[in-house]
């Protein structure tokens, strides 16, 4: 028979019934529902095998939330990849496609000049896609 877990003290006290039943998140709502498993319980082994996770995980959500409570099972945002073209090079870049749009008396500028304007002055290289999305963060349109 498995070792039922150690649970905070007040912990059978909260309704995670009823939070997982409101909550629009499904990240979320699978840890409560593995929290409300566990308050009946189960033990962090038999909650995993039920929520397909490792019972190291289910013992993390346990500790997140005796620490931060309901706010501590929510994910946290994350860092993501650096850009390729440094952010103190940004408004050099900005500046310099400005200055390219000048010359270009009558013509658009077009994502594949923007691309040979990166790699050739900025030794970076990104995908058209990549380009639009760089025009929309510096806020060139």
């Amino acid at each position: 028979m498995p070792l039922r877990p150690k649970l905070p003290e007040n912990f059978m006290e909260y309704d995670f019934k009823t939070a997982y039943k409101r909550e629009p998140n499904p990240r979320t709502r699978m840890r409560l529902l593995g929290l409300m498993h566990l308050q009946t319980g189960k033990s962090y082994r038999e909650v995993s095998q039920l929520l397909q996770v490792n019972h190291q995980t289910v013992s993390r959500w346990v500790t997140q939330f005796d620490d931060q409570g309901f706010e501590g099972l929510t994910d946290k945002p994350r860092s993501g990849a650096n850009p390729r073209l440094p952010r103190e090079q940004e408004r050099i870049f900005k500046d310099t496609i400005l200055d390219l749009h000048k010359e270009k008396t009558g013509k658009r500028i077009t994502a594949k000049d923007v691309q040979e304007l990166l790699h050739q002055k900025f030794d970076v290289f990104y995908s058209i896609s990549g380009i639009y999305d760089l025009l929309k963060r510096l806020e060139i349109n």
